[in-house]
């Protein structure tokens, strides 16, 4: 009775399996959009990545089948690899000049690296595979690290390393686009944003409409990657926290209790144009560059760590009115404001440098 349970179990599971591609499908793929004939060569080459070098290929043909799903194709698992199977130079020849008039290259050689670390590292040879389509494709040796860093993130579905990797390399965002389809994913099970805790996130510095000017009695909000280029207010909000914005109008915080400013640019101009600190209890900023900036603030402890300030001058003047301060490796270029920038005997003071600055604005 027990076998025949076994069985009968043993059986769904295999079912389940089977079923599994169909039911997480990659929704989005670029491929989505190109013709039958594209979307079939697309697939037959995948399958000769997953079967190059390779004696174990369920992993591969899994995901290729999350593709298929997710593209609606026509045809079997079973036929692309009957297909691959027949691959020849004409073939590869032809593969080559279609998806490089459907510019989907790029998204193909993210495929093909998802494949070949399928179960782990890639084998020399699938390695070797990789760098020939690469420099067919025309990538350098840059795009191909980054291409590289990138997978691997998605495969461990890390998202905080995904935004590391980000910041480490410039002309991305052409690839980051087209590989949408992955990371899309990520961003949604990892950037939750509700009435209490709002979250507002950008892969990349875009302008975009933030939610509310004015931000009242939240547990927390949070700006990620942002260009803003209005008011905003901040009032009787537990946490705020704003990282790699860019700010050209004024803030102001109403008894925030903590505030982080993390690699974030303020380029404001006049005298209201202003971050105002009235009652906070924490406040950090840190990797920012503020110029033409005004700093009002009353906080029980401030720290200000690696930041450039430029250009604090008789308008825009740092005024500090805090129970303890830390300013520790930044810049002060051409600030002369006529107040001194701190007044008090709680400050730590260490490695800041200070050029084209008044005297007075240097005391403390």
């Amino acid at each position: 009775m027990s076998e025949t349970m076994d069985k009968k179990v043993e059986m769904v599971r295999s079912f389940f399996k089977k079923e599994q591609p169909k039911n997480h499908p990659v929704k989005n793929h670029p491929l989505e959009k190109c013709e039958e004939y594209v979307k079939n060569l697309y697939i037959d080459m995948l399958c000769v990545f997953a079967m190059y070098d390779n004696d174990d290929t369920e992993n591969q043909f899994n995901f290729i089948q999350r593709i298929m799903s997710g593209i609606e194709d026509t045809l079997s698992i079973n036929d692309h690899i009957k297909r691959a199977m027949e691959v020849n130079v004409d073939k590869v020849g032809e593969f080559i000049k279609q998806i490089q008039d459907n510019d989907i290259k790029d998204i193909f050689f993210i495929d093909a690296l998802i494949i070949s670390c399928a179960n782990g590292s890639a084998t020399k040879k699938q390695t070797e595979f990789l760098a020939e389509f690469a420099d067919m494709f025309g990538l350098t040796k840059d795009n191909i690290q980054f291409l590289c860093e990138m997978v691997i993130c998605i495969l461990e579905q890390d998202f905080d390393k995904l935004r590391k990797c980000l910041l480490n390399y410039n002309g991305i965002e052409d690839y980051v686009k087209k590989s949408m389809c992955y990371i899309q994913p990520m961003i949604d099970n990892n950037v939750v944003s509700t009435d209490e805790n709002i979250y507002q996130y950008s892969l990349f510095k875009t302008k975009e409409k933030i939610i509310d000017e004015k931000y009242v009695g939240k547990e927390s909000v949070t700006l990620e990657n942002i260009i803003i280029d209005k008011h905003i207010e901040f009032n009787s909000v537990e946490k705020v926290t704003l990282i790699g914005c860019v700010f050209s109008e004024y803030l102001r915080f109403y008894e925030v209790k903590s505030v982080v400013i993390d690699n974030c640019e303020f380029k404001l101009n006049g005298r209201s144009k202003s971050l105002h600190f009235p009652s906070c209890t924490i406040l950090n900023i840190k990797n920012s560059f503020l110029e033409n900036v005004s700093l009002t603030y009353a906080a029980s402890k401030t720290e200000i760590e690696k930041c450039v300030f430029k250009n604090i001058n008789s308008v825009n003047a740092v005024f500090c009115n805090t129970d303890r301060l830390k300013v520790e490796d930044c810049k002060f270029y051409n600030c002369n404001a006529p107040s001194i920038f701190w007044t008090y005997e709680n400050v730590e003071e260490k490695n800041n440098d200070y050029i084209g600055c008044c005297k007075k604005f240097r005391e403390n």
